[in-house]
C-alpha cells in the first residue's frame, strides 16, 4: 500500500517511458521525480532523499552502473532501493547492476502490472530498512 509521501526517483533514457511511469506511478499514489541525466539525480538527492530509485540502464552519457555503485554505497543514501531498468535485456549487465548494488531488475518494455509489483515491493523493503534503523537507534540511546 503506498504512502502519500512515497518518492520515487526515476532516471531514464527515453521521454515516453519517463511520462508512462510517471503517468503509472501517480495512479498508483506515488509522488515520481523524472530526470534524464546523472546530473540531475545528483541534484534531486542532494534536495531529498527518495524512498526508491529506478535507475535506467541505457542513458547515454552515463555509466549507470558506476551510478547505481555511488548511490548504494553512500551513507545516506544505501537504504533506498534501486530497480534497474532497460530496453537491452543483458543479462550480464544486469547481474553486474545488481552486484553494484540494485535490488531489482525490469525489462522496457514492461508489463504495469509486473512493474507495480516490483515497486510495492522495494517500497516494502525500504520502509522496513528504515523502521529497523529507527529502532536500533532509540535503542542505542536508551542504553546510553
Amino acid at each position: 500500500m503506498p504512502h502519500a509521501e512515497d518518492t520515487i526517483l526515476i532516471l531514464v533514457s527515453h521521454p515516453t517511458v519517463g511520462e508512462v511511469l510517471r503517468f503509472r506511478l501517480e495512479l498508483l499514489g506515488y509522488q515520481p521525480i523524472v530526470v534524464a541525466s546523472e546530473e540531475e539525480v545528483e541534484q534531486a538527492v542532494t534536495r531529498s532523499v527518495p524512498h526508491l530509485m529506478m535507475i535506467d540502464l541505457d542513458v547515454a552519457n552515463c555509466d549507470s552502473l558506476q551510478l547505481i555503485e555511488r548511490l548504494s554505497s553512500d551513507e545516506v543514501l544505501s537504504l533506498v532501493p534501486i530497480l534497474c531498468m532497460s530496453a537491452e535485456g543483458d543479462m550480464d549487465r544486469a547481474e553486474r547492476a545488481f552486484r553494484a548494488g540494485a535490488r531489482e531488475y525490469l525489462l522496457i518494455p514492461f508489463d504495469p502490472v509486473v512493474m507495480e509489483q516490483k515497486v510495492e515491493r522495494m517500497l516494502t523493503l525500504f520502509h522496513e530498512r528504515t523502521s529497523s534503523q529507527k529502532k536500533t537507534k532509540k535503542a542505542a540511546l536508551a542504553d546510553a
